[in-house]
């Protein structure tokens, strides 16, 4: 289930964030600079918040993810080379 709901996450902040940058900007709320009008400043943040948001979901996925591995000293491998002849 918790791999479902990161896919979920992922998708509501790829389709949702953009809407919500845009509105934050195009009413002044995100103050645009001289080099960038509204709708640039709006995929400006919205670029750099979703770096920051896709790093932390990748890191909560690799946790539910990653596979437990056992111990490395719990059972010795053993190699028969037939090539090597004593």
């Amino acid at each position: 289930m918790a791999k479902y709901n990161i896919v979920l996450v992922a998708l509501v902040i790829n389709s949702l964030q953009p809407l919500i940058f845009e509105l934050l900007t195009a009413y002044d709320v995100i103050p645009c600079t001289a080099q960038f009008n509204w709708q640039g400043r709006a995929s400006e943040f919205d670029n750099m918040a979703k770096v920051v948001e896709y790093f932390i979901l990748m890191l909560s996925a690799r946790v539910y993810y990653r596979k437990p591995y056992p111990p490395p000293d719990t059972e010795r491998l053993s190699f028969d080379n037939s090539l090597f002849i004593q």
